[in-house]
């Protein structure tokens, strides 16, 4: 079973793009372990279509999200020789907090209620 979830942060601005009439947005998600070291993981993230789009509507630059997907990996050249990349594929998105809409105006650093609210594609 492939199957992950993840909270964290918006490392920047999601933009939604489009290739061969699908929309999609590539992010990326700070998530901070939950160990002593407190290290903080920096995870490559893909949605397409209208979760892609309920990405770039209610979240920005800082917001907290929960999503859950599966892992996929990619290998390709570089300078001869092969690298493999990880990132996520998003299925599902959940909202954290209140302050995690561009709609309500509020900054991300705002703490609200805890809202959970999937959107499955």
């Amino acid at each position: 079973m492939n199957s992950i979830h993840l909270m964290g942060r918006f490392t920047a601005e999601p933009e939604i793009r489009e290739a061969n009439d699908n929309k999609y947005v590539k992010f990326c998600l700070a998530v901070d372990r939950r160990s002593k070291d407190k290290k903080t993981d920096f995870i490559d993230c893909i949605a397409w279509n209208k979760t892609a789009e309920i990405i770039c509507k209610y979240f920005n630059k800082g917001s907290q999200i929960l999503i859950a997907g599966n892992l996929e990996t990619s290998t390709y050249e570089r300078d001869g020789k092969n690298v493999k990349s990880y990132s996520v594929r998003v299925n599902e998105v959940y909202f954290t907090s209140t302050s995690s809409s561009k709609e309500e105006g509020k900054s991300s650093d705002d703490e609200g209620d805890s809202i959970s609210m999937p959107f499955e594609v």
